[in-house]
């Protein structure tokens, strides 16, 4: 079983207005460790919401949060067709740390590529490699035939392709 990885961490030093913490928000994408997500500014500015609107609605908010918000979407949205296209090309299954990905295979309504997502503060081999190393043996027919599994020190989760 091929691997096709995805890490986000290098850039998001570009992105110094966007923090995730597993513990905060179900580990989204927020503003400034605030609790309000990368998604809930995409969405408002989505349905019509201009960004004056939205620094009315939410004064703690600054333009450049709602700015860089934006920018972190498209640069998301991006990244992820890129994995998400090239795990299908080389029948991978994609390994990443990016929590947001269930929606992108929510949305394709596809059952590939099998996707593994890491989640927790450290991702270092030594601190999870052993748990992530476990689930793909274990769960390696589930993974061939489309999954989503996403692994923490703690547990070990699985959803069948295609969600719905």
């Amino acid at each position: 079983m091929a691997l096709y990885t995805a890490f986000f961490g290098d850039a998001m030093s570009t992105f110094e207005r966007i923090t995730q913490n597993p513990a905060q928000m179900g580990g989204k994408a927020c503003i400034r460790n605030m609790r309000v997500t990368v998604g809930m500014i995409v969405g408002q500015i989505g349905i019509g919401r201009s960004i004056d609107e939205l620094l009315a609605d939410y004064p703690y908010l600054e333009r450049e949060d709602v700015l860089q918000a934006l920018r972190y979407a498209a640069w998301l949205a991006e990244e992820r067709e890129v994995v998400h296209d090239g795990a299908i090309a080389e029948n991978c299954v994609a390994l990443t740390n990016d929590l947001d990905f269930g929606a992108v295979l929510a949305a394709s309504s596809g059952a590939k590529p099998s996707v593994v997502q890491i989640r927790g503060d450290d991702l270092n081999p030594n601190a999870i490699g052993a748990k992530v190393i476990a689930a793909l043996r274990q769960l390696e027919a589930e993974l061939r035939a489309g999954a989503l599994v996403t692994v923490d020190l703690v547990r070990t989760g699985l959803r069948i392709l295609p969600m719905g």
